[in-house]
């Protein structure tokens, strides 16, 4: 076995091992195999949990918005000014959103 020789030296030492009469599977020509994941696929993989990641916390925001829309009726009722609970609600929403 022989290693770091270029492509034309090792088909020529190949063909004079055929040329002696011997077997030429006596000589393996190494080959760089291809990479086992394209980088198609992991960027396609990466687009694709960036989305799902996104889907989540938008999911996430939506819901937390149904459930603190009532919470805001009820602060403003028992006489929370308004702008003071939408500021608490952004902060909810703002510590989600990370």
């Amino acid at each position: 076995m022989i290693t770091g020789v270029s492509d034309k030296k090792a088909h020529a030492l190949q063909q004079a091992v055929i040329d002696a009469g011997m077997d030429a599977g006596a000589v393996l020509i190494h080959v760089e195999p291809d990479d086992p994941v394209p980088p198609a696929a992991l960027l396609a993989t990466a687009v694709g949990l960036v989305a799902l990641a996104l889907a989540a916390v938008l999911a996430a925001t939506r819901s937390q918005t149904r459930i603190l829309r009532r919470y805001l009726a009820r602060l403003i009722a028992v006489g929370i000014p308004p702008r003071w609970a939408r500021q608490v609600l952004l902060c909810q929403h703002a510590a989600l959103s990370p």
